[in-house]
C-alpha cells in the first residue's frame, strides 16, 4: 500500500544570522503559505524537495549554486519560489550554471517581470512570475494618512549602490530630511535590517532629532506595518521595506540602489516610482515626493488593487504546490 506521508521541503536561502527582516520573514510566509500538504524547515537532513526560497539568490550568490546542487541530487523534486533573480551587468553571469538546475525543478516562480525575462534570455523560459511571497500579508491597519507624514527607509548596503559613495548618498539623505522638515514634513523612521539601525540613528539624531522613533521591523513587524499605514508617502531604498509599504497601502518612492528594486516595482506596475540612487538631488527629490502627496489618493488604490493581484498571484501558486504535494507518494 501506498504511503502518502507529509512530502518535507528543506528551504534553501539566506537562513542564518541575516538579521535581515525580509530575509527572515520570507522563510516563515513560504513556510505557511505551503503548509499543511508540505512541511518546510531550514536544517531538515531527511527531504523530499530542495526549495529555492525568497530573496535575490539566482545570480547573486554564487556559492548557493553548489548548494542548491548539492540539495536537488538529494531530494526527489526541486522548486523556487517568489526568488530575484541578479542582473549580470550588475552581479556577473552564472547562468550556465544555473540554468541546468532550473530545469529540475518541477515549478520556478519568481519576484518580477525582469527575473523572468533575464531568465529566459539565459535558456530558461518557464518561470512564471508570482511575485515577491512578503505580498501575501495584510496590513494590520487601513491606510489613513496624516499630512505629510513621511515613512523613511535607508541604509547601506556594503557599498554595492548605483552611483558608489555610500557615505556620500547618506549624507544626501541628511540634507534632504532638513529641507523637508523645514517644509513642514514629519517622519517615521523604519529599518528592516539590523546593520542599518545604527545609520538611521545618527542621521535621526544628528538631522532632524526628536523627529520620532525608530521602528525596528524584525521585531516590531505590526507596530511598523501600522506605523506605515499611518504616513502619506514612503520613501524608501531596502526591497521589503518597499514590500512593506505595499503591504500597508501607502504609496511610496523607491531609491533604487540595485536592479532588484526595478524588478520589485515593475510587478506592482510602479515603475515611475522610482529615482537612482545616482540621482541625488535634493530640490529634484522634493518635487517627487510632492507630486506623489498630491496624487497620493489615486496612487494608493493603484498600489492596493496591484498588491492584491501580486497577492492573489503567489497565493495560486502556492495553491498549486499544495495540490501537487497532496497527490506526491512519499517514499
Amino acid at each position: 500500500m501506498a504511503d502518502f506521508r507529509t512530502p518535507k521541503a528543506r528551504y534553501i536561502g539566506y537562513v542564518k544570522d541575516t538579521e535581515n527582516h525580509g530575509d527572515e520573514a520570507l522563510i516563515w510566509i513560504i513556510r505557511d503559505l505551503l503548509a499543511p500538504e508540505v512541511e518546510v524547515s531550514v536544517d531538515a537532513e531527511d527531504f523530499d524537495i530542495a526549495l529555492l526560497g525568497g530573496g535575490t539568490l539566482i545570480n547573486q550568490s554564487p556559492w548557493l549554486i553548489d548548494v542548491f546542487g548539492d540539495n536537488l541530487a538529494r531530494a526527489r523534486h526541486g522548486l523556487v519560489f517568489g526568488t530575484g533573480v541578479g542582473d549580470p551587468l550588475f552581479w556577473g553571469d552564472t547562468f550556465s550554471r544555473w540554468t541546468p538546475l532550473l530545469k529540475r525543478c518541477i515549478r520556478v516562480g519568481v519576484r518580477g517581470p525582469h527575473s523572468a525575462e533575464l531568465l529566459a534570455d539565459h535558456g530558461f523560459p518557464n518561470a512564471e512570475m508570482t511575485g515577491d511571497p512578503y505580498l501575501a500579508l495584510h496590513t494590520p491597519m487601513d491606510w489613513r494618512p496624516a499630512p505629510k507624514r513621511l515613512a523613511i527607509n535607508f541604509g547601506t548596503a556594503n557599498g554595492a549602490i548605483f552611483g558608489g559613495d555610500e557615505e556620500g548618498f547618506i549624507d544626501f539623505i541628511s540634507n534632504l530630511l532638513a529641507s523637508l522638515r523645514k517644509d513642514g514634513w514629519t517622519f517615521v523612521w523604519v529599518s528592516v535590517w539590523s546593520r542599518d539601525l545604527e545609520i538611521m540613528r545618527r542621521v535621526r539624531d544628528s538631522t532632524v532629532p526628536g523627529s520620532g522613533p525608530l521602528f525596528d521591523a524584525r521585531s516590531q513587524t505590526l507596530e511598523t506595518l501600522s506605523a506605515i499605514s499611518g504616513c502619506t508617502a514612503f520613501l524608501g531604498e531596502k526591497l521589503h521595506a518597499l514590500a512593506m509599504a505595499a503591504v500597508a497601502g501607502t504609496p511610496f518612492l523607491a531609491w533604487e540602489y540595485q536592479p532588484k528594486v526595478l524588478d520589485f516595482c515593475a510587478s506592482l506596475g510602479m515603475e515611475d516610482h522610482i529615482i537612482s540612487t545616482r540621482e541625488r538631488d535634493i530640490q529634484s527629490t522634493k518635487h517627487r515626493l510632492d507630486r506623489l502627496a498630491a496624487d497620493a489618493p489615486s496612487v494608493a488604490e493603484k498600489l492596493r488593487l496591484s498588491t492584491i493581484a501580486r497577492r492573489a498571484a503567489v497565493l495560486d501558486f502556492a495553491s498549486g504546490i499544495r495540490r501537487w504535494a497532496s497527490r506526491m507518494e512519499r517514499k
